[in-house]
C-alpha cells in the first residue's frame, strides 16, 4: 500500500498517420478483493499526440437556432437565444472563440463566449453545440444576428497556422407585443376618458337648456 510503480509506456506512430492531434488515452485497472466482495479501480490519462506536418485551424458554424424572448415589461428590451454548433474541421485541436452580434433599430448588442479554453475545446473531426443569450435588444422587427467564430488553436500557439474567422447572418423576428398591449391600454384610456368627458359635457348642457326655460331642475 502506497508502493509507486513506473511503468514505461512507448507509443509508435504509423508512418501514414496524417498531420495534426490525435487524441489517445492510457488508462490502468487493478482487482482488491477484501472478504467476499472484489473491487475493481480504475484510473486514466488523457494524452495528445501531435504529428508534425502542415497544420489547419479551421471551423465550421452549422444548426443555427435563434428565438426571441420577451420582456413583459414594456419598458425592458428582451432576450435572442442562440443556439448553434461548431465543428472542427481542421487537423488540430481548437478552442473556438465565439462572439455573437444583434442589430435593430435601436442599435446594435453584442455577446462574447467568455467560458474557459478547456469548455470550448473541440478535436479534430468533433463538434460541440453552444448556446448564446444576447440581452438588451428590443423587439422591433427583424432581429439581424451574426455568429463569429475564430478557431483558435488550443494550447500552445502553432507557429504559421493563421485562424480565419468565419461568420453566419441570420435573422429572427420579434413583434412588440409589450410595447403593443400598453399602447392599446393607452388608446382604451384615452377613449374612455374622452367619451366620460362628452357625456358630462352633454349632460350640463341639457340641464343648462332646461334651467334656461324655467323647468325645475328634476321634473
Amino acid at each position: 500500500a502506497g508502493a509507486t510503480t513506473v511503468v514505461p509506456i512507448t507509443v509508435t506512430i504509423p508512418q501514414n498517420a496524417t498531420p495534426g492531434d490525435h487524441p489517445a488515452g492510457v488508462t490502468a485497472s487493478v482487482d482488491a478483493i477484501s472478504g467476499q466482495v472484489r473491487v475493481h479501480n480504475r484510473v486514466g490519462v488523457r494524452l495528445n499526440i501531435r504529428v508534425n506536418g502542415t497544420f489547419a485551424a479551421k471551423v465550421t458554424v452549422n444548426d443555427v437556432h435563434t428565438a426571441y424572448t420577451w420582456s413583459w415589461n414594456p419598458f425592458t428590451p428582451g432576450t435572442v437565444e442562440v443556439t448553434y454548433t461548431l465543428a472542427n474541421t481542421g487537423n488540430v485541436r481548437l478552442a473556438p472563440d465565439s462572439r455573437i452580434l444583434t442589430s435593430t433599430f435601436a442599435g446594435e448588442n453584442g455577446w462574447d463566449d467568455t467560458s474557459e479554453a478547456k469548455a470550448r475545446e473541440i478535436m479534430p473531426g468533433g463538434s460541440r453545440t453552444f448556446t448564446a443569450r444576447v440581452t438588451g435588444t428590443w423587439p422591433l422587427g427583424p432581429i439581424g444576428t451574426t455568429i463569429m467564430a475564430i478557431p483558435s488553436p488550443a494550447g500552445k500557439p502553432l507557429p504559421g497556422v493563421t485562424a480565419e474567422r468565419v461568420a453566419i447572418d441570420t435573422t429572427v423576428w420579434a413583434i412588440p407585443w409589450p410595447q403593443l398591449t400598453l399602447l392599446l391600454l393607452l388608446v382604451i384610456a384615452v377613449l374612455t376618458l374622452r367619451l366620460t368627458s362628452i357625456r358630462r359635457r352633454r349632460r350640463i348642457e341639457k340641464l343648462i337648456i332646461l334651467n334656461s326655460r324655467g323647468t325645475p331642475l328634476g321634473t
